[in-house]
């Protein structure tokens, strides 16, 4: 394949300088597709931390902006909870975690491309091999995943409930001897974070040892393949280059399936962060005072008669009548 196609191109026929230039067009290749990756890396780092910086701020001016009445039906905690940790963790986990896998999945698709014209069957091998491995991985993975995931994020929701009044009423946590009382459930808190975190650890870090495994036996099985279906020299060739397309698929795959479970892991923070963002919303929308121009205030004495004033959850008027 060599001689027929790259030959004609530089043209010499010397084994040793086909080689050379071949290494030579390799090695500048994965330069510049590594250079394009630390590029795309760069970039959309970037643009996902300055989306999550505006969305928080955002976040808060809307909270800012909302009625006292139903700024009084918020948790305090649910709100910090929001802001420092759901939209970090929806930006970083789900969004920076698909342009990630679009990426990798370019590269195995490149990868296995090649293996298509090399060995047609061959790559089916490989696709159901590896392919299906990664897959079933995921598969397996996900349930635990959302389940871990849901609960990291309460009980951080949890830690804020405690952390803010213990610090901010430090006056009143002193004067009345409530230090063990915050101190003691936060301890649990983060106890509990640690016995959820440890698994969903070590879930997300499985697929990586186990495709390891799945790629020896796949090597092993696209041998088999190959030399049942081709003469010795050819299979011998084709295998080299399988098993050093396998050594770049399967960190991508390893790569794709922890992304994967990563944005499985955000969307629990990106589903109660955009119901909260759909609520400010609706709420900014129900509110006229939104939409109120300022006026001229004139500089004669007002006079407003039968003022009162209730909250729309409350039965009784403060102060009703007053001049």
């Amino acid at each position: 394949m060599v001689q027929e196609h790259l030959a004609p191109l530089v043209g010499t026929e010397d084994r040793q300088r086909l080689l050379l230039i071949l290494a030579l067009l390799v090695g500048l290749a994965f330069l510049v597709k590594n250079a394009a990756l630390i590029g795309i890396r760069w970039w959309s780092i970037g643009v996902v931390q300055r989306a999550s910086s505006s969305v928080q701020a955002e976040m808060l001016d809307r909270y800012l902006q909302a009625t006292y009445e139903a700024h009084r039906h918020r948790s305090k905690a649910a709100i910090l909870n929001n802001i420092n940790t759901g939209v970090p963790q929806a930006f970083n986990s789900v969004l920076l975690g698909y342009i990630s896998i679009l990426v990798d999945a370019a590269t195995i698709v490149l990868l296995m491309g090649t293996l298509l014209v090399l060995s047609p069957v061959g790559f089916i091998a490989a696709l159901v091999l590896f392919g299906g491995a990664a897959l079933l991985l995921a598969r397996v993975v996900r349930p635990f995943a959302l389940r871990y995931a849901h609960r990291l994020f309460e009980l951080s929701k949890d830690g804020f409930a405690l952390l803010s009044p213990a610090i901010e009423g430090f006056r009143e946590t002193r004067i009345f001897g409530r230090e063990g009382l915050f101190a003691d459930g936060f301890r649990r808190n983060r106890s509990d974070n640690a016995h959820y975190a440890q698994p969903q650890q070590f879930f997300a870090e499985l697929p990586r040892y186990l495709l390891e495994v799945v790629m020896i036996f796949g090597i092993l099985v696209i041998a088999l393949v190959l030399f049942a279906t081709t003469d010795q020299m050819t299979a011998f060739g084709l295998l080299a280059a399988f098993a050093a397309a396998a050594m770049r698929i399967v960190p991508a795959l390893n790569r794709v399936v922890g992304t994967l479970n990563g944005v499985r892991s955000g969307q629990p923070s990106l589903r109660t962060v955009a119901a909260e963002v759909r609520g400010l919303q609706a709420e900014a929308d129900a509110d006229p005072s939104h939409a109120e121009q300022p006026v001229q205030i004139p500089r004669a004495s007002l006079e407003v008669r039968d003022l009162g004033f209730r909250y729309a959850d409350a039965t009784g008027t403060c102060s009703p009548g007053w001049t």
